[in-house]
């Protein structure tokens, strides 16, 4: 049994490490690709841009994991089935459970492992990952000048060169309409060459102008002439601030409560706490329409009616025709304003609703990744000994249809949650309960040894359906005949 027991977990191992980092190497590019626009041409070294993947791995471990699972589990199995291991240690007395057992304890752990990474690493990741990311996207693009085109990448300075070396700081030809003084295309500056750098710090870009001629208009009025002074000059310096261009931190502590920044126990707290203030924002509202119910009927439980004697059934009727106007316009302005009142806390409740399901979305996520492994497992484990096909070709192919499954009954659900629509349980936990029975019906079948995918055994059966149908046909005109 301990040589069973290793076998099983040798064959197991070695493709879960492969098809984890795999798995996981394409959930970062995919996120890589997503916002590939926003770091091209900000200047940002290899430290940042490994920072933010190796963040960004850390929060897609969980999401990793189950896929991997399935991956690796429908591998072994039908690298087992395909060698004949199943077969031997079926012949032995060993039944398929049995062969399980082993990764199935340590599915368990890897449930374990999963959970204490989303509850305890993941919000720690995903702060810095969201910091970081935010801090990339506001960045923005590095001073770069560009040979025969315009650079207006400062707000208030526009460059154009021409000649410009390929490795050095060397340019000709310069153009610069300087607008720093706020008084619109009031200053040009032009060279016939010159040559920039930074100062230590980067906040600072110097141009050592050559050869060239200042013109800057004095005046701005209504009038045909305008002043202007030209000032000719072989050399000249020009400082630029690009001091907006470099890469800032931003504090993390300004992303601390958001819902995927939190523990399992943070979010009970928040979730609670947003429950008490949902119930007082219930009665805040009945109490501030409850003035303008001055006349009710007996159904409605929570109002007393007031009871007044009437000389007609018809309540308008029992005022004076000089008060009737006055009474009907007073009636409709509190009617508006209850309607106004009612909407507006209506929305207001709705968004505060869809908050709390965020926050308890986030809270069940942690459960439902960790659990997903369990049952991914049950899902590949038996499909792969009823296949019988290891390697990568079809494995590959049945676990990323079953994880694409999967993956849109998940979203399917948060989405149904987050728009008010259904129970915040039933919607994270569909695809597990969903699945959950696809995989046991799987490992029943694959305990008996029964050929599903066996497409010779399909032909055979719809082969009697047409055969049967072909004979009932012949039948029916045998009766018909005289």
């Amino acid at each position: 049994m301990k040589r069973l027991n290793l076998l099983v977990l040798k064959s197991f191992i070695g493709p879960f490490i492969i098809t984890f980092f795999v798995s996981l190497f394409v959930l970062v590019m995919q996120f890589l690709f997503t916002y590939i626009d926003d770091m091209v041409g900000k200047g940002l070294t290899f430290a940042t841009i490994a920072k933010l993947m190796m963040y960004m791995s850390v929060t897609l471990i969980p999401m990793a994991l189950p896929l991997a699972v399935l991956l690796s589990s429908i591998m072994t199995f039908g690298n087992l089935g395909e060698h004949f291991e199943l077969v031997a240690a079926k012949s032995a007395g060993i039944s398929l459970i049995r062969t399980m057992r082993p990764l199935i304890f340590l599915m368990v752990g890897l449930c374990g492992i999963a959970f204490l990474i989303s509850n305890f690493l993941m919000p720690s990741a995903s702060i810095r990952a969201s910091t970081l990311l935010h801090d990339v996207r506001s960045a923005k693009p590095t001073f770069e000048l560009k040979d025969d085109a315009f650079t207006t990448s400062m707000p208030e300075v526009t460059i154009r060169v021409s000649g410009k070396e390929k490795n050095g700081n060397k340019v000709n030809n310069i153009l610069i309409y300087d607008h720093r003084d706020n008084r619109g295309n009031t200053k040009v500056i032009t060279a016939e060459s010159g040559e920039f750098y930074f100062t230590e710090d980067k906040n600072f870009v110097k141009f050592d102008l050559y050869n060239g001629a200042s013109y800057e208009q004095l005046d701005r009025r209504t009038n045909a002439s305008y002043p202007m002074s030209v000032m000719e000059f072989s050399k000249q310096q020009i400082v630029f601030d690009i001091g907006d261009f470099k890469f800032e931190r931003s504090d993390e502590s300004l992303y601390r409560g958001h819902y995927q920044m939190l523990r399992a126990d943070e979010l009970q707290y928040f979730i609670d706490s947003m429950d008490t203030q949902l119930k007082l924002k219930y009665q805040n509202n009945y109490t501030y329409i409850q003035p303008y119910f001055h006349l009710s009927d007996s159904s409605f439980n929570n109002l007393k009616p007031l009871t007044l004697q009437y000389s007609s059934p018809n309540f308008i009727d029992n005022i004076k025709p000089d008060f009737k106007q006055g009474t009907i316009y007073r009636a409709l302005e509190n009617a508006r304003v209850v309607k106004q009142s009612v909407n507006y806390s209506m929305d207001d409740t709705d968004n505060f609703i869809k908050l709390i399901n965020r926050y308890k979305i986030e809270w069940h996520r942690k459960f439902t990744l960790s659990f997903a492994i369990m049952v991914l497992f049950f899902v590949g484990a038996p499909f792969g000994a009823i296949v019988k096909r290891g390697g990568l070709g079809m494995p590959m192919v049945i676990s990323i249809f079953l994880f694409i499954i999967y993956h849109i009954i998940s979203i399917t659900g948060e989405k149904i949650i987050k728009e008010n629509d259904s129970n915040v349980f039933t919607g994270m936990w569909a695809a597990s309960f969903i699945l959950l029975p696809f995989g046991i019906y799987l490992t029943y079948k694959a305990t008996k040894d029964a050929q599903l995918f066996n497409k010779d055994i399909y032909a055979r059966f719809f082969t009697k359906i047409i055969n049967l149908f072909r004979r009932k046909k012949s039948l029916n005109q045998e009766t018909i005949l005289p």
